[in-house]
C-alpha cells in the first residue's frame, strides 16, 4: 500500500465510510503506538466520534492480535528518570499535573513518593 497521498480517486472525505490503516515496522511496540495514534486521529471524524472497528490479525504461526488495542495501560516512571530525560528539575506533583490536558490521569505511588 502506498503512503497516504490522497489522490482524487481515493480521496478521504467526511463522507468516507471505511478506512483501512495499513502499517509496517521493525519494532512491534512502535508499530502499536503508531496504529493507536493514527486510528485515534481518524476516529474523531466517525459518525460516532472516537470509535474504531478493531480487526483480528492472524500471524503465520497461528497467533492472533486484535488491533488497534486501545485498552488503558499502566506505566511506571521515577521523577528522577523524567527529570534526567528532559533535563528539567520538576517535583513529582508537578510531573503528575502535566499530562492531564491530554486526558491522562497519573497518580503518585502511595509507597514511594518518587514514583
Amino acid at each position: 500500500m502506498p503512503p497516504i497521498i490522497n489522490p482524487e480517486h481515493s480521496k478521504i472525505t467526511l463522507e468516507t465510510k471505511n478506512v483501512l490503516i495499513d502499517t509496517t515496522a521493525t519494532d512491534d511496540t512502535k508499530l502499536q503506538i503508531v496504529i493507536n495514534m493514527v486510528a485515534s486521529a481518524f476516529s474523531e471524524y466517525c459518525v460516532e466520534p472516537f470509535t474504531t472497528e478493531p480487526c483480528k490479525i492472524v500471524f503465520p504461526d497461528g497467533s492472533t492480535r486484535i488491533s488497534p488495542d486501545i485498552a488503558p495501560r499502566t506505566v511506571t516512571a521515577r521523577a528522577s528518570y523524567i527529570n534526567s530525560y528532559t533535563s528539567l528539575s520538576l517535583t513529582p506533583s508537578t510531573i503528575q499535573s502535566l499530562p492531564t490536558p491530554m486526558s491522562l490521569l497519573p497518580t503518585l505511588s502511595l509507597n514511594d513518593p518518587t514514583l
